[in-house]
């Protein structure tokens, strides 16, 4: 009898079962598809953001330096390190910004990744009468 009950329980402790392994595995995989689908739909939101976020602080610091110096601003380079923090970058896409000073002296940065109508009202602006 007591070789019985030895034998029982080592074999309660031996491990997990097949079926709760596969339970554990089911779980983990539906959790992995319900959260992993909402964050790989958002990367590309998230990313817009972030180049629209840039896109405001860079004509921002860059009016501020025209204002400033009083001449156009040539490069987003030149906001750093007195306008900017960190130095510029590329865009979430890994392209360059394009930095455009139009004749009434608006400034405009424009990234490959978002569009015109994405910034449209959040960043931009006239500083001066450059060219009259």
């Amino acid at each position: 009898m007591k070789n019985s009950n030895e034998r029982k329980r080592r074999l309660m402790e031996r491990g997990f079962t097949l079926v709760e392994m596969m339970v554990v595995v089911a779980v983990i995989g539906i959790l992995g598809s319900v959260v992993g689908g909402k964050l790989i739909g958002n990367t590309e939101k998230a990313r817009k953001a972030k180049a629209v976020m840039e896109i405001k602080e860079y004509e921002t610091q860059a009016e501020l330096y025209q204002l400033n110096y009083g001449k156009p601003i040539t490069s987003l380079k030149d906001l750093y390190p007195e306008f900017l923090k960190d130095e510029p970058g590329p865009d979430p896409w890994g392209n360059e910004y394009v930095l455009t000073v139009e004749s009434d002296g608006t400034v405009r940065v424009t990234s490959s990744g978002v569009t015109s109508e994405e910034t449209e009202g959040k960043a931009g602006g006239q500083t001066a009468d450059w060219g009259k």
